[in-house]
């Protein structure tokens, strides 16, 4: 098996969770497109070890999880669910659930719909978590037809509406 696509996904990762990008829609872009290239060959342990990195670099490895499960590599998931059983971060945690979820696994929506139901609660470890956070997921990782029914839930369970309004420019004449 030729391992050299396997190599340039990597680096391309690599390159991804380096980069600073301008805005959050150009990251998961960025994101989606790498995943796109994938090889359909699976990962080697190794190689995945090799993009996990350090522990300190916890917002990589979400990188990393995002591609993989927009990419359906199934391979990924005894490192996701390891991080989140590590990993004492809210956001991140939610995003590697949405991950898991994506490419099938139950403890992921699991984790996603207990959280809510914590925000709802509003329990006090969650006081600073955003309804944006869920709406993100939903958007740009766990996007197939459960995600987005569980998202409508959600929505209506929180009673949260965007509304969308337009500034208008004062007439100054």
């Amino acid at each position: 098996m030729n391992r050299s696509q396997h190599v340039k996904s990597m680096n391309d990762i690599r390159g991804i969770t380096e980069d600073l990008f301008d805005s959050g829609e150009e990251y998961f872009s960025a994101m989606s497109e790498a995943a796109k290239a994938l090889p359909d060959s699976r990962f080697l342990d190794t190689e995945i070890e090799e993009l996990m990195g350090s522990p300190e670099k916890e917002y990589s490895k979400e990188c990393v999880f995002i591609i993989f499960a927009k990419g359906n590599h199934r391979e990924i998931l005894p490192w996701m669910v390891k991080f989140l059983g590590t990993t004492q971060k809210s956001d991140l945690k939610l995003s590697t659930a949405a991950a898991m979820a994506q490419l099938g696994d139950e403890t992921g929506y699991q984790f996603i719909e207990d959280l809510f139901q914590r925000f709802v609660r509003k329990d006090a470890d969650l006081a600073g978590f955003d309804f944006e956070s869920f709406v993100l997921v939903f958007e740009e990782i766990l996007a197939n037809e459960r995600g987005q029914e569980m998202i409508a839930r959600f929505r209506k369970e929180a009673n949260y509406h965007v509304e969308w309004h337009t500034l208008e420019q004062p007439d100054l004449d």
